[in-house]
């Protein structure tokens, strides 16, 4: 992610990287130059940091299968720790970073991207109100996590009998306000007596989503006119589902050649299973990357 956004058309705006603490030190300064990198324990509250630690040392105590089999039980009330680690917890940290930022917008881009020479600054500028992506469907084409997504964020956001678009567009880039992300937090917290994040926290892990929540704050509680709704621009999806590195590069490298893509994502498998490594995705992946960019310098 970090080595095509350093070279693309985005690489003069400020680039904050949420990283685990305890993972901090597999970051090469060299990759990530120009960054400001920032560990869970300087962004999140220190007594949620701890929470997140503790679920750490029993995780490893316990065993990842053991774990992972607490996951599924913990929507009936117990074990509560295991809230505290993995995807659930990734989410609240993205949150808190898009909160602390004083900038007028965030554009949230996640690990697995990358930005192509199609990326342009001026995609995100919406003078006057906040640019959100959403892509707006039916809410009985939708089945299985993004339901969940979608019914909880309603759940949480909705009053009365007011209804709440359902949408199927959870990657990234998503822009988001971060003067709306703490209104929102606001919100939460006058309305459940909790911190925000120990509102989110209550909720089953995998059940909710960011961004889901952040468009139904929007959609119920901020004028309309405050709110740029557009759909995603230039997205494009490659999915590692097969050990073929080469048949990965070959896609990677198709969808880069595509004017119209100028961000890629490369999705692992959800269920968590890994047809290939991420060290040899990544060096199968790096040599498209220079050469995607050394073709703006040599105007091919």
């Amino acid at each position: 992610m970090r080595d095509a956004l350093s070279q693309s058309a985005l690489r003069h705006l400020p680039h904050r990287i949420g990283v685990h603490s305890e993972d901090l030190t597999l970051f090469r300064p060299d990759a990530t130059a120009g960054a400001e990198i920032l560990p869970t324990a300087d962004i999140l509250a220190a007594d949620l940091d701890q929470q997140r630690q503790t679920a750490i040392a029993r995780q490893q105590r316990y065993g990842r299968t053991l774990t992972k089999w607490m996951t599924s039980t913990t929507r009936y009330g117990w074990p509560h720790w295991v809230r505290a680690i993995g995807w659930q917890m990734q989410q609240i940290t993205k949150l808190t970073l898009v909160a602390q930022s004083q900038a007028d917008l965030v554009i949230v881009i996640d690990s697995d991207v990358i930005t192509s020479r199609q990326a342009r600054v001026q995609d995100f500028v919406t003078p006057g109100a906040a640019l959100t992506y959403h892509h707006a469907v039916a809410s009985d084409t939708l089945s299985g996590k993004t339901a969940k997504w979608n019914r909880t964020a309603h759940t949480l956001f909705a009053e009365g009998h007011a209804s709440t678009p359902s949408d199927d567009y959870f990657d990234t880039p998503f822009p988001m306000s971060p003067r709306l992300t703490r209104a929102m937090f606001n919100y939460l917290e006058t309305r459940y007596a909790q911190p925000w994040w120990q509102v989110l926290m209550n909720q089953p892990p995998r059940r909710w989503s960011e961004f889901a929540c952040y468009r139904a704050f929007l959609h119920h509680h901020v004028p309309a006119e405050q709110i740029s709704w557009q759909a995603p621009q230039g997205v494009r999806y490659v999915y590692a589902d097969s050990p073929d590195q080469h048949a990965l590069a070959g896609q990677v490298e198709g969808a880069l050649n595509d004017p119209a893509c100028a961000f890629l994502t490369v999705h692992s498998q959800s269920s968590g299973k890994r047809h290939i490594e991420p060290a040899a995705a990544a060096a199968a992946i790096a040599p498209l990357i220079a050469r995607h960019y050394r073709a703006v310098q040599t105007g091919d």
